[in-house]
């Protein structure tokens, strides 16, 4: 595995990291190969991007977005252009509502939507059966995957394929995140977050202009949970939904291999939130002394010609578990 985290000194703690890694160059849009669209059991379906490699794939890379993104989030664009000429296939996924092509489902995701990318994954193993699968979630869908790999740990593992798990600045403690969110500090990241939620809401019409006219003209992402992530996810309202989907009581629960990777200086994921986890044997937590809310922008260039260690970071992850010598 790659030697610890240094930042790079013109971008230092968590706030700058955030931030610069958040607005540094897009890279260029990925051409889906292959759009592919998973049924779901009450009647939606979720759509998978995939881009093939030239020759037989090492390995099947997933990669799942955070809060507010998609299948075109610039991580994965990223990742894409860099493992894909190395002979991975690459699986980007999309929550529900989110894709090209998927836009009138009924339901919408959350933390505990770990069903929904557990129809993905046995998708997967059909069309590619025993192919080594990398699971990547990235911010809340690291929230998802700890979720799925713990809750149901008998169905993943009767699957019997060789996966491994990777989260990268995931919250534990879902509480804790939304109170780190609500200080003045962070209130840039919670009108982001709550802003484009309630964007893709209203591009879905999943909620109307009206409603957030009326109740969110002042949006709080604690607020939209209240009002629309908690009611239409089954739960009484938000602390009811943020102490049944974080995962941190449950990660012991957990039987395939898994990393979490975190940084002391997060903003969003305190740090203090995500020690003391009960973990297994299975589960490794790394915690950097720096990197942000997925930032990791290094002291030295990379061999991509840039400053995203967390890439390269996860280069290696993936070399190193899922690549067979």
């Amino acid at each position: 595995m790659m030697t610890g985290f240094e930042p790079h000194p013109w971008v230092r703690g968590g706030q700058m990291q955030t931030l610069m890694a958040y607005f540094g160059a897009s890279p260029d849009q990925v051409s889906a190969d292959e759009y592919v669209h998973v049924p779901l059991a009450d009647g939606d379906q979720l759509e998978l991007v995939i881009n093939h490699p030239a020759g037989p794939a090492k390995a099947n890379i997933y990669l799942m977005h955070g809060l507010g993104g998609d299948s075109d989030s610039t991580y994965k664009l990223r990742l894409t252009k860099k493992l894909l000429p190395l002979g991975f296939r690459i699986i980007r996924h999309n929550h529900r509502g989110n894709g090209v092509h998927v836009k009138n489902v009924r339901g919408t995701y959350h933390s505990g939507s770990a069903p929904d990318v557990l129809s993905c994954i046995k998708a997967i193993d059909a069309r590619w059966p025993k192919l080594p699968l990398g699971l990547i979630g990235f911010s809340l869908s690291g929230t998802i995957l700890l979720n799925l790999l713990a809750r149901h740990a008998s169905e993943v593992s009767a699957l019997g394929i060789d996966a491994h798990a990777l989260t990268v600045c995931s919250p534990l403690d879902l509480s804790a995140s939304a109170d780190a969110l609500s200080e003045l500090r962070n209130k840039h990241y919670d009108l982001h977050f709550a802003r484009t939620t309630i964007a893709q809401l209203l591009r879905r019409k999943f909620i109307s202009e009206d409603f957030v006219a009326k109740h969110l003209q002042r949006p709080t992402l604690r607020k939209v949970d209240e009002l629309i992530t908690a009611p239409y996810g089954g739960f009484s309202g938000a602390d009811h939904y943020y102490r049944s989907c974080s995962p941190k009581p449950i990660l012991g629960q957990i039987n395939i291999d898994t990393h979490i990777l975190a940084a002391a200086d997060d903003p969003i994921v305190p740090v203090k939130s995500i020690l003391g986890s009960a973990m297994g044997s299975q589960v490794r937590m790394q915690i950097e002394t720096s990197g942000g809310h997925m930032g990791f922008l290094g002291r030295k260039l990379t061999a991509h010609a840039d400053y995203r260690w967390l890439d390269c970071f996860i280069e290696s992850w993936i070399n190193i578990h899922l690549v067979t010598v």
